[in-house]
């Protein structure tokens, strides 16, 4: 039987785990092979974020997706990149594996 709302605790979880395929705030991409093989569109945001980290100074750091957005044409893709890192979240962060048997490989991690 389902509680009301008026039934439910104000408390706060502590214990709560995100799941699913969100992304927002930045990514950094500092654990990426030199031979994986990638979908175009990853490519491209992959060059982009390294392309923002040059123009900062060369050291990996965390990029907005904005900035990231804002830095390449994604118009042939008919996407941005918000909805490229959507689409291959859980293979960005090694929790699903990547096409052509290259396994479980952890690119980078989201903040």
């Amino acid at each position: 039987m389902a509680r009301s709302a008026n039934e439910v605790t104000a408390v706060r979880p502590t214990n709560m785990i995100a799941t699913g395929k969100s992304t927002s705030g930045s990514i950094m991409f500092d654990t990426v092979p030199a031979t994986i093989k990638l979908p175009r569109q990853m490519t491209l945001v992959i060059n982009a974020y390294f392309d923002i980290v040059e123009e900062r100074g060369g050291k990996h750091q965390p990029v907005k997706l904005e900035d990231i957005n804002n830095h390449a044409d994604f118009k042939q893709y008919r996407q941005d990149a918000c909805d490229i890192l959507k689409h291959y979240k859980l293979k960005i962060e090694g929790a699903k594996p990547w096409k052509y048997n290259q396994g479980l490989i952890q690119l980078g991690q989201f903040s």
